[in-house]
């Protein structure tokens, strides 16, 4: 009966304090990995004691349950101090503690993947039920895509982060999407994409509106490069080999060769130790940029769809590695409707046939790029002016 009332009472202590300490970890858990992403602005800003303090706060904030957890964990029962009564059973009484105690101990454990539950169930799920499972085999026929007063928001924010977005671009034309950090740019890539359902509008591509279709059915027809470069996850595929063609479509070594003197890349492969070398994303192997050249390799060789959706990829390489990566879209992907974020706008006259100039979530200016920086007013040329008087003060 003791054991008894002492787990009772300890059981719901234990999986607060559980629910607790996870709940603390997870803003320092944000800390540690904003810290790193934004490691190169941090120091350009000269943030580096404020965010070591704020790092030594968050530390202290999350061990605070976790002490009390383990305070709640110390100590035992002497058997002893429970009486000539229960000497008889003191065996028993010892395996049953052990019982208890590991019991407790998995029932607080078991916090974690109640948090994980309550994460499934409030994250909305797409109703793949009700929508298009395939595509024609020849989609789309023609890539043109036609963004119609679409409109979308965050499930947790409420506000719509796109306002009635107009857009119409027709085959084989290179659009740039440029503007302010905050502007929208991305959302509108996740909209393309099917990863954001917007509250408003439509988006047709070869006139067929992708809202009919699954996720999975879009993206499998679409050739896309992310801001950030991915690698397939360990015991899913870690050679280059693999990671350039995570399908296994490519049969001949050579064709994979052949874009990796392209990109420029093949050298570096070679000295790793070619196409079976081991990849590993952070240790060293590849720079940023050759991190990039790579993801396009990839896309060069899966290449499907004839519509390429390119999130920023550019933002964080040099200027010889963002020249090379246009050329390849301009001579690689001729004929392809090209959308891509662009950070620097020093190349968007060269390389594409207009440009989309988006602010707090609307688009200000779609036209083509010599014919806005022609025009005084227009926010192209300002922010144009702006970033040139940068690089020469620079």
């Amino acid at each position: 009966m003791t054991l008894y009332f002492l787990q009772k009472v300890y059981l719901r202590t234990s999986q607060q304090l559980r629910s607790l300490d996870l709940e603390a970890k997870a803003p320092l858990l944000e800390h540690f990995m904003e810290t790193l992403q934004g490691f190169t602005t941090i120091r350009a800003h000269s943030w580096i004691d404020y965010l070591i303090s704020d790092a030594f706060h968050q530390l202290d904030q999350s061990q605070k349950p976790f002490y009390l957890l383990l305070s709640t964990l110390r100590g035992n029962i002497n058997s002893g101090l429970l009486g000539v009564s229960m000497v008889s059973v003191v065996n028993f009484g010892q395996t049953l503690s052990s019982f208890v105690s590991q019991w407790t101990m998995l029932e607080t454990s078991l916090t974690a993947i109640s948090r994980i539950q309550n994460y499934v169930a409030e994250t909305p799920e797409e109703n793949s039920t009700l929508l298009i499972a395939e595509l024609p085999s020849d989609w789309p026929t023609e890539p043109s895509i036609n963004i119609q007063h679409i409109s979308a928001s965050y499930p947790d924010t409420g506000q719509d982060v796109l306002k009635d977005i107009n857009i119409s671009i027709p085959p084989g034309k290179h659009v740039a999407i440029c503007g302010r950090s905050g502007s929208g740019k991305s959302t509108l890539m996740s909209v393309l994409l099917r990863l954001l359902e917007p509250s408003k509008g439509s988006v047709l591509i070869g006139s067929k509106d992708i809202s009919l279709y699954t996720q999975q059915a879009i993206c499998k027809r679409l050739t896309s490069m992310p801001q950030d470069p991915w690698f397939a996850p360990r015991n899913c595929g870690d050679s280059v080999r693999e990671n350039l063609d995570p399908l296994q479509e490519i049969r001949d070594d050579a064709e994979i060769y052949d874009i990796l003197d392209k990109t420029g890349l093949r050298e570096q492969i070679n000295k790793i130790g070619g196409l079976d070398a081991i990849l590993k994303q952070g240790d060293g192997m590849l720079s940023e940029g050759q991190k990039q050249l790579f993801c396009l390799a990839r896309a060069m060789l899966t290449r499907r769809g004839g519509i390429f959706l390119m999130d920023e990829a550019m933002s964080s390489v040099d200027y010889e590695t963002e020249l090379r990566i246009l050329s390849l879209l301009r001579t690689e992907f001729r004929g392809w409707t090209i959308i891509a974020i662009i950070h620097h706008l020093r190349f968007i006259p060269q390389f594409f046939d207009q440009v989309v100039v988006m602010e707090d979530g609307r688009v200000l200016e779609y036209d083509e790029p010599e014919r806005l920086r022609s025009d005084p007013s227009s926010l192209f040329r300002k922010m144009t002016q702006a970033e040139n008087s940068t690089a020469e003060n620079a």
